[in-house]
Parts: structure tokens; C-alpha cells; sequence
């Protein structure tokens, strides 16, 4: 039998052999589907509009239903849990923006976001210094000394010419290459295939 050919199976005897949709009954069964989930999320939306006007209801209800002294206590409840949950996001903003900082100080490229943990500066920064020194080990692992060698080879070249493109670093010496981040020995790998 040939690859363009293919092999007809009849079903076993007294079963029906399963009706295979077409294109349109596909495409019908998808506008269907799509439909459905555009319901759910204006259902999901009015819920939750729904929700905010039943928790606003509450908050007014169980105010009136306070004496004078007890409403201030409980007005002052709430406006320090909202302080406490936007205290809440600010730090979490601050933690993210001091984590590229460092990450972008460390050389640590940002699909690696999510493996940096610390709450402080300092936390993050011994994070980031120890994942570096595994990635760097792992990358001198991975490329050896082939890559390694071509590094050097390169950088040796481009010094002795002088064609090292601005703000590049020339990998010249081993020791270059191998303390060279994975980003910096990427661009100079290419800017020297390009040549």
C-alpha cells in the first residue's frame, strides 16, 4: 500500500461505522461553543457587578445598624484593611521592579523571573548571585570547549582587527569567555557569524 493511499476498515459486523463530521458542522459546533463562552463571561461580569452592589448593600446595612461609636470603629476597620491590601500590592510592585534591577545588574535574563525569590534587596541579590553561578557552570558544561575555544579565537581576531562592535565586549582570552554572561557570548557568537 502506498503512502497516499489509506486502508478501509469495515466495521465489525452489526455496528455502524461512525459518521465523521464535515468542515461546516465543525465550524457550526465552534461558533456554538464560541457563543457559549461569550454568554459565560457577560454571566461571569454581571456576577460579579451583582457581587460589588450586594457588598456595598451590606456595608451601608450593617453602618445603620451600628450605633455612632461602634460605626467610626468599624469605618476605621475597613479603611485599614484597604490601607493593608494596597500596602500589599505596593510591596509586591517594589519587590518586582527591585527584582529586574538586580536581575538586569546580575545579567540574568528576564524569562528567568520566576526563579528569583527574596523579599528584599538583599535577599534577591543572593538569590540571583547563586542562580547565576549554576546557569554559568550548566552553560560552561553544555558548550565545553568547543564553543569556548571559538569564543576565544573570535575575540583574539576581532581585538588584533579592531572590528568589535561598539560597547561589545571582545571575548580575548579564555577567562573572558567563561566569565562572559550567556547573553554576551550569544551577541558575540553572532556579530562573528555575520562576518
Amino acid at each position: 500500500m502506498s503512502d497516499e493511499q489509506t486502508a478501509v476498515v469495515d466495521p465489525p459486523a452489526g455496528e455502524e461505522t461512525p459518521k465523521v463530521p464535515t468542515v461546516e458542522e465543525l465550524i457550526s459546533r465552534i461558533d456554538g461553543l464560541e457563543s457559549q463562552v461569550t454568554d459565560a463571561r457577560n454571566d461571569n461580569a454581571g456576577l460579579q457587578r451583582r457581587n460589588t452592589d450586594l457588598a456595598t448593600e451590606v456595608d451601608t446595612l450593617t453602618k445603620q445598624s451600628l450605633s455612632a461609636n461602634d460605626r467610626q470603629k468599624y469605618e476605621a476597620e475597613q479603611a485599614q484593611r484597604k490601607l493593608d491590601e494596597q500596602e500589599k500590592r505596593n510591596d509586591l510592585r517594589e519587590n518586582t521592579l527591585d527584582k529586574r534591577e538586580i536581575m538586569a545588574e546580575l545579567g540574568i535574563p528576564e524569562k528567568f523571573a520566576t526563579r528569583i525569590f527574596g523579599k528584599t534587596k538583599e535577599e534577591l541579590r543572593a538569590d540571583g548571585t547563586a542562580f547565576m553561578e549554576i546557569y554559568r557552570a550548566d552553560v560552561k558544561e553544555i558548550s565545553g570547549k568547543e564553543v569556548t575555544e571559538q569564543l576565544i579565537g573570535s575575540g583574539e581576531a576581532a581585538a588584533k582587527s579592531g572590528k568589535a562592535a561598539e560597547g561589545q565586549k571582545t571575548l580575548e582570552t579564555r577567562e573572558d569567555a567563561m566569565n562572559a554572561t550567556p547573553e554576551e557570548q550569544l551577541a558575540y557568537l553572532e556579530t562573528e557569524m555575520a562576518k
